[in-house]
């Protein structure tokens, strides 16, 4: 779920980098540059030699009811 949240900021940042004329090229540009990124606390980074991004990964238990466990 984190994961998810974590891809989707990084993706509306890149955008908002790249505009006004969005292009591939100028998406990939935006990101490669994008460099430290905190999240509000969860900090990522992406460099033109770094596109993993989150280096954190958590366990989610979703329960019968369908709320969260862990």
């Amino acid at each position: 779920m984190l994961e998810g949240f974590a891809a989707a900021k990084v993706l509306v940042e890149g955008l908002r980098r790249a505009a006004p004329r969005i292009t591939r090229a100028s998406l990939h540009q935006a990101l490669d540059t994008l460099g430290r990124y905190d999240l509000g606390g969860l900090a990522l980074e992406y460099t033109p030699a770094r596109h993993s991004g989150l280096e954190y990964a958590d366990l989610s238990i979703v329960a019968a009811n369908g709320k969260f466990r862990r």
